[in-house]
């Protein structure tokens, strides 16, 4: 799974982490059925009209602590691939939910790296489910400042900026998020609905034990009434763009030989010589299997490709 990045239904993060864990659980896949025909319409929704010039100022006053939090939590290395400091930045994050004020905090173990569930109970009617992933990817020796995890502020075209690995994806949406949450909660004493924290240490992974972090507040999740994905979303003009969804992603290895047919027998063919030499990988995708039985070409794909194919 490669998230406000995605402000989205709750079925479908719970869905997510059900495939996910569902192997490991020696469980049949969940099935999730919709009834509604209803579609979205942007255009019906008001525009916020709200103002709250209190927690406004309570921001811009504790401006520099918020940075600070910012800071901290980029320059906590957190990378899922070489677990390098992975545990240290899931207590950091536990820690933080209970400073801030969340009754209930937990560390979940999982096969892989550990999870966070918090939650923060306002009384409210609604209950919103925010995902955070607190691990990063390794970093690439062409990165433009020397040390990725100082994070130091610096002078950019745009202005002064953060600029660190996970700076934007995702640490410091997400603690940009808590700060804002904080600030209500100094301001007001409570939050408008009540919130639960799902954070996981594999995004980068791929989620692997997600539905592992999941499982302790499963039936408790699935009584929320929306998820949300903090994110950087507004432009340097101060526009605004708000995902409303995401799409999967689904990974495989394709094999394909050589035969009668053509293609290889002995190496492979670069790439390189396609204008020379058909790619074999290329008429076994269009004549993947519809069934055990049955072939179907996609139209033009395979004209000069593989006998059972031009016969499908």
């Amino acid at each position: 799974m490669r998230g406000s990045r995605y402000g989205g239904g709750l079925g479908c993060l719970l869905a997510i982490a059900g495939l996910a864990w569902a192997p490991l659980q020696a469980s049949p896949r969940p099935q999730w059925a919709f009834s509604t025909d209803a579609v979205f319409d942007a255009s019906a929704v008001p525009a916020y009209a709200q103002r709250h010039d209190d927690v406004y100022a309570r921001i811009d006053a504790d401006l520099d602590s918020h940075v600070e939090h910012l800071q901290r939590w980029v320059r906590q290395r957190s990378i899922s691939a070489v677990d390098d400091g992975i545990d240290a930045m899931a207590q950091m994050l536990a820690d933080d939910l209970r400073t801030i004020g969340f009754q209930e905090v937990e560390l979940v173990e999982t096969p892989g790296h550990p999870g966070v569930l918090a939650h923060y109970d306002a009384g409210a009617a609604r209950t919103l489910v925010v995902y955070m992933m607190y691990d990063v990817q390794p970093v690439e020796p062409n990165w433009r400042i020397d040390d990725p995890f100082a994070g130091e502020l610096v002078e950019h075209e745009l202005g002064t900026v953060l600029m660190a690995r996970g700076a934007t994806n995702q640490k410091g949406p997400q603690r940009a998020f808590l700060n804002a949450v904080d600030a209500v909660l100094r301001t007001r004493g409570t939050l408008p609905v009540n919130l639960y924290v799902v954070a996981e240490g594999e995004e980068e992974l791929g989620s692997p034990n997600f539905g592992a972090v999941l499982e302790p507040w499963q039936e408790r999740l699935r009584r929320a009434d929306g998820a949300f994905f903090p994110m950087n979303i507004q432009a340097a003009d101060g526009s605004v763009a708000l995902n409303l969804g995401v799409k999967g992603l689904v990974y495989f290895e394709l094999e394909s030989r050589g035969g009668g047919h053509g293609g290889p027998l002995r190496s492979e063919v670069h790439g390189s010589l396609k204008s020379l030499v058909d790619s074999p990988p290329l008429p076994a995708a269009c004549c993947a299997p519809r069934s055990a039985h049955r072939r179907r070409c996609t139209r033009g794909c395979c004209r000069h490709s593989m006998p059972q194919c031009r016969s499908a």
